[in-house]
């Protein structure tokens, strides 16, 4: 818990193994296909802030995520194929998004902020391609190969900085290294 609690903090709540020293596990945040993206208070039982991107309320978000290090900014997703964007919100003034990253041509699935640096943000989407982001810059930092088929979740590794892992539907998960650009791929056991 927080020894000073700020009531326009929203710290990230997703337990982890490594948990951030502002995180208040009572603030929850969740995104729907409809576009809305809800922060609320679970011990008071009702959301806090409410806010959809105003000149596309029909996006159909897939994901939102806390900025590690930013307890106010959250980045949402667009799984939308006709819009497929990546939002950062400040949550202090959520009317519009703060920045927006273009790059991918179909809906993304999934996105993970670096633990390690909040510069880095990992994106996959339904084009194949998984995308690292400089999101202080808005600008790709790198793409790791293209899958045959489009990857579903993308994770950095909660202790060693620049390792990630990418898992696709054509039942790979693939190991990298930012830093080496090696990589180790481990077949997965489906079922």
């Amino acid at each position: 818990p927080n020894p000073n609690p700020d009531p326009n903090s929203y710290p990230n709540p997703n337990p982890n193994p490594d948990p951030h020293p502002e995180q208040v596990q009572h603030i929850l945040a969740s995104t729907a296909h409809s576009g809305l993206s809800v922060v609320g208070d679970l011990k008071l039982k009702k959301p806090v802030i409410s806010f959809q991107d105003p000149n596309n309320k029909t996006q159909r978000n897939s994901v939102i995520t806390w900025n590690p290090e930013a307890a106010t900014e959250v980045l949402v997703a667009s799984a939308d194929d006709r819009s497929p964007v990546l939002q950062i919100w400040d949550l202090r003034n959520a009317t519009m998004p703060v920045r927006a990253l273009h790059g991918h041509t179909k809906g993304i699935l999934a996105a993970s902020w670096c633990p390690h640096d909040s510069h880095l943000l990992l994106s996959s989407a339904g084009d194949s391609r998984t995308i690292c982001w400089d999101v202080s810059t808005g600008e790709m930092v790198c793409e790791l190969p293209a899958t045959t088929r489009p990857t579903f979740d993308v994770q950095w590794s909660p202790r060693l900085p620049a390792i990630l892992s990418a898992s696709s539907f054509d039942g790979i998960v693939s190991v990298y290294s930012l830093q080496v650009g090696g990589r180790a791929r481990v077949r997965a056991r489906a079922g």
